[in-house]
């Protein structure tokens, strides 16, 4: 299932990999497909990497620990 992220139709998709480690994102801007990663030990993980994608190519914003 697609989450929206409310700025300019930005969703993000978290996948089970079969037959391979953890999690795969793919990110989607417009209903066309602009990133995708695997190998999240996690869904929250996916979540976050999606989350930080956004924020740095909408509003050039890194995170920072």
């Amino acid at each position: 299932m697609r989450e929206k992220i409310v700025s300019d139709n930005w969703e993000y998709e978290i996948h089970e990999i079969n037959g391979e480690y953890g999690f795969r994102v793919d990110i989607y801007k417009n209903k066309i497909l602009v990133f995708s990663q695997g190998g999240f030990g996690s869904i929250t993980n996916a979540e976050i990497c999606a989350k930080d994608y956004f924020l740095l190519n909408e509003f050039d914003i890194e995170r920072t620990d």
